[in-house]
Formats: C-alpha cells, structure tokens, sequence
C-alpha cells in the first residue's frame, strides 16, 4: 500500500501548488493576454519572503501562516507597481514584446534576490507541529503535504465562488470572452486587468510561501516553476481554470509515481503529458477560454 499511497500523496501536493500558481497565471492569460514570465519569480519572492519574515521569530504554524500570509500582500503591491508601470504599456503591443517584457522582469527579481540572499541555497524549516507524521491505512504521511492538498482544495473553492457567484466573477468571465464588449457595458477595463493581474501574483505567491518548507530556495527556482505553470496551463487548455486544475493533477500525480518508479523521468514527466496532450488534442484538456 505504501508503494501507492506515499506517491499518491506526493503527487497531489505537488499537483495542489502547481494548481496555485498556474491558476494565476491562466488568469492573467485569460483576460489580460498576457504570457507573464515574471510569474515565477513571484512564486521564488514568496518563498525567499517568508523564509525572511519567518526564520527565528516564531516557530510555530500560526506565525509561519501569518507569514505566508503577509509575504502574499507584500509581493502582491510589487505586482500592483509592475502591472502599472510596465504592464499596461505592454497590452497593445505584439506578444514578442510581452515576452520580452515579462521575461526581463523575471531576470530583475532574480538577480535582486541574489545580489540580497546570495546564491547558496537556504531553507526554512517547519515549525515542530507541522514537522510530523499522519497515519493513513497504517502508513506514515507528512501531515504538511495533507495540509498543502486541503488548501490548494479550499483556494479552488474560493476560485469557483469567485467566477461563478460573484459580479467579479461575472465580469471576468465576460472581459475573457470579449474585451470590447465589456469596455463598451462601461466596465473599467484598466481597473479590471490590475485586479486580475494582482489575483494571479497574490495565487504565486501564496504557492511560493507554501513551498518554502518543502525545497530548497535559490534565486534560479522560479525559472523551472514557471516552465512547469506554463505546461500545465497549456495542457488544461489557456485561460481555463477548471483545465489548469484537471491538468496539475494529472501532471503532479504522474511525475510522482513515474519519478518513483522510474526515477530517470522525473523533472521530464510534464514535458512527455504535454506532448502526448496536444498531439491528441491541440486545444488542451478542456480548451482555450476566449
């Protein structure tokens, strides 16, 4: 049963955190239009973030959550500043120069991190009542993996009530369909992209914070984070957030159990889904929104 269930579990906590972040992303792709490199460095600053704000001060679950929490606020105001200062100057422009754009911004937090933290990788250890073990069918699990599986669970309830029951959600869903039409309904467009964008890097960074107790932090990370968004995102089918989700928990799960088993694939297991995917269906799993 072990052979199963710990891959399982690995899996599924995997997939929660890749759900996080590729949630954001295909949000801001969905309305905005906008491939956004810098996603991952978000993820790494909420990381590198918490670890700062936590380490030596409170070693216990309330302030490493807390912690999260603030580290989400703080970069989700950096992502407020980018999307003023630099975003909106990119939306008409062609896709190339969103890349560029997105992609050199990546670079800046990364080198800044660096230039701060240095290269050498760190770590942020669990407080003492997260650092345990939960027997499942009499097997031993990390509780905080269980933990990280129930919230990425609750922040896909919270997305769904969000979309669905909500005149936020609404006009989302209708500006992600037709930018032109919402813009003439006398929706304030620019106002809309900033609340999305700082959405989807509050979701980054949240995910960042989350991770930190499970990997080590280096400046570089939020570059192969990225990637792994972006192919889960592709996979679900862009913009479609339900897909996002289909997509994590099919990319997590198998790079779990094929890393276990067959421990030469892991790190490449998105790549194969991704491939297999959209030869077989282009669209993605539930199709681009929009």
């Amino acid at each position: 049963m072990d052979v199963l269930l710990l891959p399982l579990v690995n899996g599924l906590t995997q997939a929660a955190v890749l759900f996080m972040i590729a949630a954001g992303l295909t949000l801001i792709y969905g309305v905005l239009g906008v491939i956004n490199f810098a996603h991952g460095s978000f993820v790494m600053l909420g990381s590198y973030l918490t670890m700062f704000f936590f380490v030596g001060k409170f070693d216990t679950v309330l302030g490493l959550f807390s912690f999260i929490f603030i580290s989400s606020v703080v970069i989700t105001l950096l992502g407020w500043a980018v999307e003023v200062l630099v975003m909106r100057r990119m939306y008409k422009a062609n896709e190339f120069y969103m890349v560029l754009a997105t992609y050199a911004i990546l670079l800046i937090i990364e080198g800044c991190v660096e230039k701060y933290w240095g290269a050498s990788p760190l770590s942020l250890p669990l407080p003492d009542s997260l650092n345990t073990t939960i027997s499942i069918f009499g097997i031993s699990v990390p509780f905080y993996s269980i933990l990280i599986c129930i919230i990425g669970i609750a922040v896909m309830g919270i997305l769904w009530f969000l979309m669905n029951h909500t005149n936020l959600g609404r006009i989302i869903r209708a500006a992600a369909a037709d930018k032109t039409m919402t813009n003439s309904l006398g929706v304030n467009v620019p106002a809309l992209f900033t609340v999305v964008f700082v959405i989807g890097i509050f979701l980054a960074a949240f995910a960042g914070g989350l991770l930190a107790p499970t990997v080590a932090l280096l400046p570089n990370m939020g570059v192969n984070l990225v990637i792994q968004a972006f192919v889960v995102v592709v996979v679900g089918g862009l913009g479609n957030i339900k897909g996002a989700l289909l997509s994590a928990v099919l990319v997590g799960v198998l790079d779990s159990f094929l890393g276990f088993y067959i421990p030469v694939l892991t790190g490449i297991t998105s790549y194969i889904v991704m491939a297999v995917i959209l030869t077989i269906r282009p669209q993605g799993l539930l199709g681009k929104v929009g």
